[in-house]
């Protein structure tokens, strides 16, 4: 009888131990799986809200923001660039007939320099010095392209330049509002200026200087002309006549579309 109630109290006390453990198990396992479906609600939420398209963004926004810059380009502007014929002393002999591109890059370097203006006498001898570089380099100077241009030009000045090829009237407006003045490479004969020598040079480089929309014109120092400071051509004008030297007088007006500008 005793060993029997031993039994029957030994067995309820195993009988509620079990049930206190299995209880304490069950309710941290209900827990977390409570926890578990919100944290991947949660999970899934963030992932959703990760999907959605950002409002604004992509190619919308690069079409905005460019819309945005065109609206903000001033009407007109004039930047600070010295000006110097090609031949500074009127001297159209060799090299001089032939130095519009060491003109051009002379003013866009005295430009960076701050420089306000330049003597004939300096402006002469720092095209000559120009000259005989490219000679040396190249084994010649005349008629070089726009990568040959900022070849001697980046070389010479320990200055850097950039090429950019096929250039809209809205990139070259934005480059002279950022205060960078152009030289551009042109089909001389196709600008129509009544002061060159008729019928003008096949091969020709200028600075483009500023622009006014209120005329439609770029504003350029010319160094084909001892007149072409601040000389004006309409838009399009300049864009018809801007071609890069191709090789040959003949293929002049197949030339590439490139300007160059100071980086």
């Amino acid at each position: 009888m005793t060993k029997g109630i031993t039994l029957f109290i030994f067995g309820a006390a195993v009988g509620i131990t079990a049930w206190v453990v299995y209880g304490d198990r069950v309710t941290p396992v209900a827990t977390n799986e409570a926890n578990t479906n919100i944290s991947n609600t949660l999970v899934n939420a963030e992932a959703e809200k990760d999907d959605e398209p950002a409002v604004g963004g992509g190619a919308e926004e690069e079409e905005q923001e460019a819309a945005q810059n065109d609206k903000e380009l001033p009407p007109s502007v004039l930047l600070d660039v010295p000006f110097t014929s090609q031949a500074p002393h009127a001297d159209w002999s060799l090299p001089y007939k032939e130095a519009c591109e060491e003109a051009a890059m002379l003013m866009l370097h005295l430009a960076n320099k701050k420089v306000a203006s330049i003597s004939a006498d300096d402006a002469d001898q720092a095209i000559k010095d120009l000259v005989a570089y490219e000679v040396k380099i190249f084994g010649f100077y005349e008629d070089t392209t726009a990568e040959q241009t900022v070849e001697f030009a980046e070389k010479f000045y320990d200055e850097s330049y950039s090429v950019i090829e096929n250039p809209t009237l809205e990139d070259m407006k934005k480059k002279l509002a950022a205060g960078k003045p152009i030289a551009a490479p042109m089909a001389g004969q196709l600008l129509g200026n009544p002061y060159y020598t008729a019928p003008g040079p096949v091969f020709h480089y200028l600075v483009i200087r500023g622009y006014d929309d209120t005329t439609s014109e770029f504003i350029t120092n010319d160094p084909g002309t001892r007149r072409g400071e601040l000389y004006r051509y309409s838009y399009d004008t300049i864009l018809n006549a801007m071609h890069d030297w191709p090789g040959s007088e003949e293929k002049m007006t197949t030339g590439a579309k490139v300007i160059i500008v100071s980086e």
